[in-house]
């Protein structure tokens, strides 16, 4: 079986990149608004929708921990939240 070539930094793997991707783009794009207009709701600026998108490791865990965010925000049942929502990669390995 003949390997692809490697993708490189330039126009042509920037092409090949980008039409390796619509099924992910499909599946992150209504996540992305969803969450944007979640943490909007519950008044996160950008920078902190942001921020928690980059920090969270899991979409779910983020949903879930704006589901409990408040205002003002108690850590504690927002960390659990999510740490409880992602023990289940335990189970994966």
């Amino acid at each position: 079986m003949m390997q692809p070539p490697p993708v490189t930094f330039s126009r042509e793997g920037f092409t090949r990149g980008l039409k390796a991707s619509p099924a992910l783009v499909l599946g992150g794009v209504p996540f992305g608004i969803v969450t944007g207009l979640t943490a909007q709701a519950h008044g996160l600026s950008l920078a902190e929708a942001t921020l928690m998108s980059f920090f969270a490791f899991a979409g779910s865990a983020q949903l879930l921990a704006l589901g409990v965010w408040t205002t003002p925000v108690n850590f504690l049942p927002v960390n659990l939240t999510a740490l409880t929502v992602n023990l289940r990669f335990l189970l994966m390995g």
